[in-house]
């Protein structure tokens, strides 16, 4: 984290350089210094009103204070050792903060307003950025950049009323409290604004489900139940792959497209790939069961009995021989969230 953060403090400096007048630079970046020497890199309410007090009389920049929204005090009361996100329920610990700066003079002021927010998902960290104007008849585009632990993205030309922002993923093996130390600068329609800032990490909750066991079947051609059932058929659902069809097709639990298979003429397999959600059932030495069949020669009076099939195991790569078809049953396994 260190050696990112020079780094990025580095590129700061030079955009900094390029937006701040020489006399406002220095109080920018002391104020920057001591933020993220915070570890948290936010003023408490007393010591943004002394710092406002300066500017205001310096530049005319103005940093509304931070907390006042219902977000943002989430974030600040939370603990990222013990609260968590909880999964697709898109309900994230949002850090935010928004600053004004004015410029001109008599009737012709003008005045902007830049908003960030920086939160993490359960895959990936996020800052948005909004660019508003809160009067004034100027329509200067800005130029907004923002750093994400070293990976930076400028984005140029942004009107007023726009929104935009920058992401990256979370890296393997992250955890609850890891930091990530973060900037954006705004550039246009008078003296710029910046941040630099850190962010602890909240972890995904664990949730309770119940283990479901289910029947797949791989392949898009649906198997026939026509006809009265022979010996070793039943009426029940099932698809086949035929290998003359789609190099990929779908892995079904009844209508429910589970996951995805796909053929490899050339090393003559058949590889299924489940979806997240799903698992070939755990404990079972024989969770993978097929038959193949010549051209011609599929049933057509009901479903083969997986139990008969002369191939069995849990490998989720099938050797294919001369046959076309091959009807391949799954026993797999999902975890069913508890109402």
């Amino acid at each position: 984290m260190l050696k990112t953060f020079i780094i990025t403090y580095k590129k700061l400096i030079q955009l900094m350089k390029k937006t701040f007048t020489s006399s406002f630079l220095g109080l920018v970046i002391s104020g920057l210094l001591l933020g993220a020497c915070s570890q948290m890199a936010s003023y408490e309410n007393e010591d943004l009103q002394l710092e406002q007090a300066k500017v205001d009389k310096d530049g005319g920049f103005v940093l509304t204070p931070l907390g006042g929204g219902e977000n943002f005090r989430e974030y600040d009361e939370a603990d990222c050792s013990i609260d968590c996100i909880v999964p697709g329920s898109e309900d994230y610990f949002v850090k935010s903060g928004t600053a004004t700066e004015s410029s001109g003079g008599g009737n012709n002021i003008n005045t902007k307003e830049v908003t960030y927010r920086a939160y993490n998902t359960e895959t990936d960290f996020v800052v948005e950025v909004d660019y508003n104007k809160l009067s004034g008849n100027f329509n200067a585009k800005a130029d907004i950049t923002i750093a994400i632990d070293g990976d930076l993205l400028l984005i140029e030309e942004v009107p007023f009323g726009s929104t935009v922002s920058h992401s990256i993923p979370l890296p393997d093996g992250w955890m609850a409290c890891d930091v990530v130390d973060f900037y954006v600068i705004q550039e246009g329609g008078g003296n710029g604004i910046a941040w630099i800032e850190t962010y602890s990490l909240f972890e995904v909750c664990s949730v309770e489900c119940v283990i479901v066991k289910e029947t797949g079947y791989v392949g898009n051609l649906e198997g026939e139940n026509s006809g009265k059932p022979g010996e070793g058929f039943n009426n029940a659902w099932w698809y086949a792959f035929d290998i003359e069809g789609d190099a990929t097709q779908n892995v079904y639990e009844n209508e429910n497209i589970i996951g995805s298979a796909t053929y490899d003429e050339i090393e003559g397999t058949i590889t299924i790939s489940l979806d997240s959600d799903y698992s070939l059932s755990e404990g079972e030495d024989e969770s993978v069961k097929w038959y193949s069949y010549a051209d011609d020669e599929l049933p057509t009076a009901g479903r083969p009995k997986p139990g008969d099939a002369p191939n069995k195991g849990t490998s989720l790569v099938i050797d294919t021989n001369s046959d076309r078809y091959y009807l391949i049953h799954l026993d797999v396994q999902t975890c069913e969230t508890e109402e």
